[in-house]
């Protein structure tokens, strides 16, 4: 039976992380993922201040055949995939933003595709059949981003930051490795470099609604950061 990581990086999700954690289970039963696949749900804390820590870990307690809880002891998106993946290993490997703001209904579509062969599976609210529900301060961000990957690294991709991607064992001994960056800019790096060693990467239209909550992200350290990494990666040439 084919195994999936499903990995939740969490930093400070006291408020949504029980009952979204309760709807990934209910909706894996209810489609019948549950039986078609072994499951992993890794709980990845990035150093939450909150309540976060004791909630997670009542939920690997109460579903321990389906829940791991996994600390970390500093921030980072990035970090925390890299170690739920390397830590806990499977065939596919998924991660999910703990808002779900990215519609469950896809989790199927994701699977289907890394079945068929691609390498990378990624959520693309950029794309043109993807419907999506956001403030216009963000979207701009978004599509400056965009443009800058693909003026300066020829990047193809209409959406490198959407948090629900997939990717194969090919992905994780191959690219995950290249990746330098712990932080937000870890999606964009690993496209990059998947994209450049030639593998192969979906592009899924997706339902994404913003939740209507204080964004995690610092705009102006995360831009800074974010023009930082595009330079590093420039000097390795553009994706061709």
């Amino acid at each position: 039976m084919t195994s999936i990581n499903l990995t939740i990086p969490l930093y400070n999700e006291e408020l949504v992380l029980s009952e979204n954690v309760i709807k990934i289970l209910d909706f894996l039963t209810s489609s019948g993922l549950d039986n078609a696949f072994e499951w992993q749900i890794i709980l990845a804390d990035n150093a939450s201040t909150d309540k976060t820590a004791v909630i997670a870990q009542s939920l690997a307690g109460q579903f321990p055949k389906k829940i791991q809880y996994l600390y970390l002891s500093q921030k980072g998106r990035g970090q925390a995939l890299k170690k739920a993946w390397q830590n806990f290993p499977a065939d596919f490997y998924i991660y999910l933003d703990a808002d779900l703001a990215t519609d469950l209904n896809h989790l199927p579509e994701m699977i289907n595709f890394l079945h068929q062969g691609n390498d990378i599976v990624i959520g693309s609210r950029l794309h043109e059949n993807s419907s999506t529900t956001r403030g216009l301060k963000r979207e701009m961000a978004s599509r400056f981003f965009n443009f800058l990957l693909k003026t300066l690294l020829n990047f193809s991709l209409k959406d490198s930051q959407c948090g629900f991607k997939g990717i194969n064992q090919k992905v994780l001994q191959e690219i995950i490795p290249l990746a330098r960056d712990n932080n937000w800019f870890f999606d964009t790096e690993l496209l990059f470099w998947a994209q450049k060693k030639g593998l192969k990467i979906k592009e899924l239209p997706v339902l994404w609604i913003d939740a209507e909550r204080k964004s995690k992200v610092t705009i102006i350290p995360t831009a800074l950061n974010y023009l930082k990494n595009i330079w590093r990666l420039k000097k390795y040439g553009k994706i061709r």
